[in-house]
């Protein structure tokens, strides 16, 4: 699946007011410049923004800190350039995901995770003695072994991933670097492969000269090599060392492997290798929420807890928001251990005569029913989960399914919204049918056909559907008369979620413009309540107008808060996640 572009003005737009939000003016102006500009060398910058070239060297170090631009990497190569730089939207539009990062830490690995990774959120990336030393850990030893222990699980779990200067180079410049070397000296894995055999003849015949299938392979052999050596250099192996060999006096060390369990303490981590949040596995967190929030509100909340278990069973293999589907199936066994005991009441609602034991049989139950072992045949719903057709089956989640009817709900909402429930019915009408005409319209949505032309006038203005002329003959003397072609009505749905994507980045800019606004209006107020010489409760040393204008700028931001992060749930469901747009 292709994914959707996130580059459009809106999000540039959105980009420039979260940077110059978080780091000031002057770091703002360039990176608008390489927002609206594209790709620049330093010197291009200094000229284009307006300010001297150290000032635009320093602004650039502190967006590549934050990893918010990439290098081309030019100054490396064996003929050296001047590096060019770019900017990345989709990084910087994952900030706007901290609030919820730091909740999901704290609510599952406790306060000392959640001061780790605050502290990598706000520098960027560190080495592990940075960390302890920005955390005032440094004096109290206890303290830095107890963060050092809660730096190896967040790196062991994936929350933390290592970072090095090789990944701040653009990925396609290294794809296009070793594309390049590969046809002048193409390397196959498979020397018995048609394109091996055909680039063999065509060196052999003295030509570097490859078919268009071949130079297509080489493209996906380096854009496969590259991946593989940058998932290597994020891989949190790389940043662990084993301190501890458990070795029994009895058998030898490979069989005592399989029998203990490594733990946490048994690893140390690397001081020399900087680290940094990684973000997918905090969006498989908020997709999980987002799956089990689908599952309570199509069945109950007793199928959303069956859900989450089976989540939670797999959550050590779930490593990319994108993915279909859960890749490791589990078991009945695993689903019901789980289920905390406390919830055990809320499995046996409405259900009478069944004790603690019965609890296998009722997850079984439910766990058929979102595999949709009672559904027809003819797609009328989708499954939330399969399973392996054995006596003792394993389940897996079915990702993409469950994300096509969140964002096809989405879509049928934002119409409902603009115009009525007329105009739902009409676009659910021509969204299930791919192509229809207007009396399948009139005849399936149950309106007039007047109407219905109205109103798919209406969604063509918004573009969310398209017409196609369809030739009612394929005869070439028809002469394009008006009665030689019928019309019918489409939805091109990465164009339709595009659209909708633009219009949530548009918002999203206009609440963090609106909270900037808010802090300016007080700015008075504000230097008022950083003065280094009032402590405690300040509060009391405001007049009456200055707490009455602090509990209106709290509850603006308390608003706008939680307009961002419900808004940028619509982000994550439109971008981030797998389903809905069908491949090219």
């Amino acid at each position: 699946m292709d994914a959707i572009n996130t580059n459009g003005k809106d999000a540039v737009r959105l980009c420039e007011h979260i940077v110059r939000h978080a780091f000031g003016d002057v770091v703002g102006r360039v990176a608008s410049t390489l927002l609206n500009r594209g790709r620049c060398t330093a010197a291009t910058v200094y000229r284009l923004a307006g300010i001297s070239r150290q000032t635009a060297n320093a602004a650039l170090l502190i967006l590549i800190q934050h990893n918010l631009v990439g290098s081309t990497g030019a100054s490396h190569r064996d003929l050296p350039e001047e590096d060019m730089y770019e900017f990345d939207v989709s990084e910087c539009l994952l900030r706007l995901r901290w609030p919820r990062i730091l909740a999901l830490t704290e609510q599952n690995y406790g306060e000392e995770a959640l001061l780790v990774v605050r502290q990598l959120l706000l520098y960027g990336k560190l080495t592990t003695p940075e960390v302890l030393t920005v955390s005032n850990a440094t004096v109290d030893r206890q303290k830095t072994l107890s963060l050092r222990k809660t730096v190896v699980k967040l790196l062991r779990r994936g929350y933390i991933e290592p970072t090095c200067a090789e990944l701040l180079i653009l990925r396609s410049d290294q794809i296009d670097r070793r594309y390049k070397v590969g046809r002048v000296a193409p390397s196959w894995n498979l020397t018995n492969s048609p394109q091996a055999k055909l680039a063999e003849k065509s060196a052999s015949a003295g030509t570097k000269l490859h078919s268009v299938n071949v130079l297509a392979e080489l493209r996906r052999t380096a854009a496969h090599e590259i991946d593989e050596e940058r998932k290597q250099f994020r891989d949190p192996a790389s940043a662990l060392r084993q301190v501890t060999n458990k070795v029994g006096k009895k058998g030898s060390s490979s069989a005592m492997k399989t029998k203990e369990k490594v733990d946490d303490s048994d690893f140390e981590v690397h001081d020399h290798i900087p680290l940094r949040v990684n973000y997918d596995k905090f969006n498989v967190l908020i997709r999980n929420e987002m799956l089990i929030k689908a599952a309570e509100d199509r069945w109950n909340a007793a199928a959303a807890e069956v859900l989450r278990a089976v989540l939670q069973a797999s959550i050590e293999h779930q490593k990319e928001p994108k993915e279909l589907r859960t890749e490791e199936g589990v078991g009945i066994n695993k689903i019901v251990d789980q289920i905390p005991t406390s919830q055990h009441k809320l499995l046996m609602a409405g259900i009478t005569g069944v004790g603690s034991k019965g609890i296998p049989e009722i997850v079984r139950q439910y766990l058929a029913v979102m595999s949709g072992d009672d559904l027809a045949t003819d797609q009328t719903g989708s499954r939330f989960l399969s399973h392996s057709d054995h006596s003792s089956p394993v389940y897996w989640v079915q990702i993409e399914n469950i994300c096509t009817s969140l964002k096809a709900s989405l879509l049928i909402e934002l119409v409902r919204e603009r115009i009525d429930d007329k105009a739902a019915r009409v676009l659910a009408v021509v969204a299930r049918a791919r192509y229809a005409s207007e009396t399948m319209v009139r005849d399936c949505a149950m309106i007039p056909l007047r109407e219905a032309r109205h109103i798919l006038s209406e969604l063509q203005k918004l573009s969310l559907i398209e017409i196609q002329e369809v030739p009612k003959t394929a005869a070439k003397g028809r002469n394009m008369f008006p009665g030689s072609d019928y019309h019918l009505w489409g939805i091109d749905l990465r164009k339709a979620y595009g659209f909708l994507l633009s219009g949530v980045y548009k918002t999203l800019a206009n609440i963090v413009q609106r909270r900037s606004r808010e802090m300016e209006k007080r700015a008075a107020l504000l230097a008022k309540l950083d003065r280094p010489d009032l402590q405690g409760a300040i509060e009391q040393y405001l007049n009456a107008k200055d707490q009455t204008d602090l509990a209106e700028l709290n509850n603006a931001t308390t608003m706008l808060s939680l307009a961002e992060t419900r808004t940028d749930l619509v982000v994550m469901m439109l971008r981030d996640l797998p389903g809905g747009v069908p491949p090219r």
